[in-house]
C-alpha cells in the first residue's frame, strides 16, 4: 500500500514582521529601493505576491510601488518633506489576503530650497549723528526647508 499525503493549503502566510519603520531622504530619486517585505507560508510550494493594499491618503499610494514577486518597495515619484513628511502604507500578500504589514516611511528633510528675501529691495537712510550700533534696517529672509536646513546666517559683503 502506497499512501501519498498531499499538502492542503491550510496555513496562511505570515509577514516576518507586522510593522516596518524606515527613514529616507526626500532627495532620493524615483525607483530607489526602500526595503524588502517578507512573508512565509508553511505550506509546500506556495508562491506569494505582494501589493500595496491601502494607505491613509491617495498621495502615498502614488509615491511608492512594490515589486509583487520580491516584496521590494520602491519610490515611484519624488518625495517632498515639506509637503508630507510621513507615508503610511498597508502591504498585503496574495493570493490569500489574510494579513497586512504596515510600513511607515519617514521622509527626512534635505536642504533643497534656497533662502529668499521677503522683499526684492531694501532701502534705508541713516543720520550722520546716529549712534554706533543703531538699528538702521531690518531685512527678512525665509527658507522653506525645516530644522537646521532652514537656519539662516546674515552677512554684509561689500
Amino acid at each position: 500500500v502506497f499512501i501519498k499525503v498531499l499538502d492542503n493549503n491550510d496555513n496562511g502566510p505570515e509577514f516576518s514582521q507586522p510593522h516596518y519603520d524606515v527613514t529616507i531622504s526626500e532627495d532620493v530619486l524615483p525607483d530607489t529601493e526602500i526595503l524588502q517585505i517578507e512573508a512565509t507560508d508553511r505550506d509546500e510550494k506556495h508562491k506569494l505576491s505582494y501589493t500595496i493594499h491601502s494607505s491613509i491618503d491617495a498621495i502615498s499610494m502614488r509615491k511608492f510601488r512594490m515589486d509583487p514577486s520580491t516584496g521590494v518597495l520602491y519610490t515611484a515619484e519624488r518625495l517632498d518633506h515639506e509637503a508630507q513628511d510621513k507615508h503610511i502604507l498597508n502591504i498585503m500578500e496574495f493570493p490569500y489576503r489574510r494579513n497586512l504589514a504596515r510600513v511607515i516611511v519617514n521622509v527626512e528633510d534635505a536642504n533643497d530650497h534656497s533662502p529668499y528675501f521677503t522683499n526684492p529691495l531694501y532701502e534705508a537712510s541713516v543720520f550722520e549723528s546716529a549712534a554706533l550700533g543703531s538699528v538702521v534696517l531690518q531685512v527678512t529672509a525665509l527658507d522653506k526647508d525645516k530644522g537646521e536646513n532652514a537656519e539662516l546666517i546674515y552677512s554684509i559683503e561689500a
